[in-house]
């Protein structure tokens, strides 16, 4: 977590596992513009909503989606509120959230 809001790297860890190509698939360049289409519709319209974030060792975290970087391994939130206090621009690692909802 960082504060300040500011852009920065690849993940497909919003996919749901059944959605993400198999470590052993290749895959072809209709299924990859399908799952980037699915993805960026997805941080389209989480851009500006209110979320929770579950994020690792079971920490809920709330705030409003400002922006993902060009990557998404990095998510730009607004009045992000976690337990040991609220954070009015903070940057939080992709990798760090197990669930956006």
């Amino acid at each position: 977590l960082r504060s300040g809001c500011h852009a920065s790297q690849a993940s497909r860890w919003t996919l749901p596992p059944q959605q993400r190509p198999m470590e052993h698939e290749e895959t072809t360049p209709s299924v990859a513009y399908e799952l980037r289409r699915r993805i960026l519709d997805f941080w389209w319209s989480a851009a500006g909503q209110e979320v929770t974030l579950r994020m690792r060792e079971s920490t809920l975290s709330r705030g409003a989606i400002a922006a993902v970087d060009a990557a998404q391994s990095m998510l730009h939130v607004r009045q992000l509120e976690t337990p040991i206090g609220t954070y009015p621009c903070a940057t939080v690692r992709a990798t760090d959230v197990l669930a956006v909802g």
